[in-house]
């Protein structure tokens, strides 16, 4: 060959390499960085969203990346082109067929022409997009657990100000303020109940000047039915979202609008036993709507709040205010739990007890680790350790779920508890499963270290042919017909394969597709027989190049050179033994006198890969009429007697025939 030609077989080479991944139904593009134009494959242009166009200039391509994006591609591009070699960048993109924004990941290798002109980008292309919104799943799991556990940590830390609290007016203004700042509420007031008056009189207040506040000292329980006397009466909150829109004629709406008022909440202050105390009432200028877990954390509070109350009005709280927020706590439906400053549980609410099966008692300083893996209980001692240094608490563990009878991945976090004082005290902690997202995650990551091992797999097995073919290629127009056939018959296997992966290859349908593909036509000069059989992975590649040799080599030399040449292809299984076999015959009548030549790669496939690659035993026979190849490879190389080819043929589509 001319000092020219490797030079040209690898431009060959890469071409057939583009054409295999194309045929292998992969988004596969390559960019010429001089020219600016873009080549894709059809799974790539279907991936973007871009129609049927395969070629296109950069330009256009770049007018729908994401603009946040276009600036980082753009330097990733320039980098690769001036290192050279292995690239990888990840960029955003807004489909032009159906305006959906997609992420995609490209890995490849940038190449620089033999004679040393322009860079061009290669590699394949994956949409990540559902990977990455199963992080934006998990991310937004983690965001709702830490705002829940900081709004009970806010909770307890108000129920130790109210403990410490010792004399009633402190403590009510404490609360007024306390459930001012939990709705946002511009204006407040909190009223007592006196029963021998039978009166709402004002107690602490916010934002209303001395006249107002005057004005609306005592309101009699019995009087108008204004929103803080219906909230005491009915023993529920009362709430007006828009007070000029509000349609209760009972409103006095053009008071509110003296005062600026739109939207009022009351609620009523109500003890342990039952019995009315007073009623906090929040004012707002602009219409309010709060959100129901901010009237589950109010709720909470007042009830808190209420026992604190109470107390200082001279009945015995008796622990009521942490029963009411344990109560609470009871109601959300996600494990919750209090522990002391060394990690120890000390309560667990009622739906750790039913999602685990493990009663509140069984759960108390060490005992709820037996809910826990035992593979992940390590790992809590390590998360506590680290948890007094930075104040978090955070840990992914396996918990027993009682009624699927199995282990589930669950994220908890804690947050400390601080006493009157401010020392720490404890913590209180929350658990969100993110079973179901971690699974997606792992099933993401398994497949495509799936893919990338058959991408290396299948790329040695490339270079394998490209090297072999060239070094036995007499020009340059033998190299690239013999190249072109080899990598093509590769893809048509790959296909085959990918296709079902857990059932392998049809047998059959490798020889019709490989006749197919050859031109050859079904005729009286062509048989081929033999029972349903399967071939999954090197089994499907190394025999189906075999019979692409095969057939190669008749249409050159052999049979279907000739115009009365014949072939009979046949197969049959003996699966008696430890060790069955697959009897496979290839047998060609030319009526010429065939001579061995040298071995190219052809007969190197027959001979060595097949032995090195199945343990198969390979027969070549050159008789005066013609060829004839016996193959016998141990069923435990990846064969499989179809027993089933009607019902598995069915779910596959038909296997075809020889045309």
């Amino acid at each position: 060959m001319s000092t020219a030609a490797p030079g040209m077989a690898t431009s060959a080479c890469l071409q057939a390499c583009a054409e295999f991944f194309a045929a292998a139904d992969l988004a596969v593009f390559e960019h010429d960085l001089a020219a600016g134009m873009l080549r894709l494959s059809g799974a790539a242009a279907e991936m973007m969203g871009i129609g049927s166009e395969r070629s296109l200039a950069a330009a256009d391509h770049d007018r729908s990346v994401h603009a946040n994006d276009l600036d980082r591609l753009h330097a990733e591009r320039r980098r690769a082109a001036e290192r050279g070699g292995p690239f990888q960048f990840a960029y955003r993109m807004v489909r032009p067929q159906d305006g959906r924004v997609i992420r995609l990941e490209a890995r490849g290798a940038a190449l620089r022409d033999a004679a040393g002109g322009g860079v061009r980008l290669g590699g394949i292309l994956w949409d990540v997009t559902a990977a990455r919104a199963g992080d934006g799943e998990v991310s937004a799991l983690c965001r709702a657990l830490s705002t829940e556990v900081a709004a009970l940590t806010r909770l307890h830390r108000l129920s130790g100000r109210l403990a410490a609290c010792t004399r009633l007016e402190p403590l009510l203004e404490q609360v007024l303020d306390a459930a001012m700042a939990l709705q946002d509420a511009d204006l407040g007031v909190l009223r007592l109940y006196e029963p021998e008056r039978r009166t709402l009189r004002i107690a602490a207040q916010r934002g209303f000047d001395q006249a107002v506040a005057d004005e609306f000292r005592e309101l009699p329980v019995t009087g108008r039915m204004l929103v803080v006397v219906r909230a005491f009466n009915t023993r529920r909150r009362i709430a007006v979202e828009d007070i000029t829109r509000d349609t209760d004629p009972l409103l006095d709406k053009n008071r509110a609008q003296e005062l600026g008022i739109r939207g009022a909440q009351a609620i009523p202050l109500i003890d342990g036993e039952g019995r009315p105390l007073g009623v906090l009432s929040a004012y707002f200028r602009a219409p309010m709507l709060p959100s129901a877990s901010t009237l589950h954390h109010l709720d909470l509070f007042v009830g808190q709040a209420a026992e604190a109350i109470a107390a200082r009005l001279g009945e015995p709280a008796q622990h009521l205010a942490i029963d009411r927020l344990r109560a609470g706590c009871d109601a959300i439906p996600q494990p919750v739990w209090q522990a002391d400053a060394a990690g120890a549980w000390t309560w667990a609410n009622r739906c750790w007890q039913s999602l685990t099966g493990q009663p509140r008692e069984a759960s108390a300083g060490a005992g709820w680790l037996d809910a826990v893996h035992p593979d992940d209980r390590a790992r809590v001692g390590d998360a506590l350790g680290e948890a007094r240094n930075t104040g978090r608490f955070e840990a992914d563990l396996r918990l027993w779920q009682a009624a699927e009878r199995r282990h589930r991945w669950s994220r908890l976090r804690a947050e400390p508890l601080a006493d009157g004082a401010g020392a720490p005290a404890g913590w209180i902690g929350i658990a969100g499963d993110i079973d179901d997202l971690r699974g997606r995650q792992e099933r993401q990551q398994h497949l495509m270290e799936q893919l990338q091992h058959q991408l290396r797999n299948t790329l040695a097995v490339v270079r394998s042919i490209a090297r072999r073919t060239a070094e036995s290629a007499t020009n340059l127009q033998d190299l690239a017909a013999h190249l072109d056939g080899r990598i093509g018959a590769l893809a048509r296997v790959q296909a085959a394969v990918t296709r079902f992966p857990g059932r392998g290859a049809d047998l059959q349908g490798l020889i019709d597709e490989e006749l197919l593909a050859s031109h050859v036509r079904q005729s009286s000069r062509l048989q081929v027989a033999g029972p349903p059989v399967r071939l999954k992975g090197k089994a499907a590649e190394a025999l189906g190049l075999a019979i692409h040799e095969l057939v190669t080599n008749a249409l050159e030399h052999g049979a279907l050179f000739r115009p009365d040449g014949r072939i009979t292809v046949s197969w049959s299984v003996d699966a008696a033994g430890p060790d069955g076999r697959l009897h496979f015959v290839w047998e060609e009548l030319s009526g010429g006198s065939p001579q061995p030549g040298p071995e190219g790669f052809g007969m190197l496939q027959l001979k060595r890969g097949l032995v090195y690659e199945l343990r198969a035993e390979v027969a070549v026979d050159f008789r005066a009429d013609g060829i004839r190849c016996d193959l016998h490879i141990p069923l435990s190389a990846g064969i499989v007697p179809d027993d089933d080819a009607s019902g598995e043929a069915d779910e596959a589509g038909p296997a075809g025939s020889a045309s």
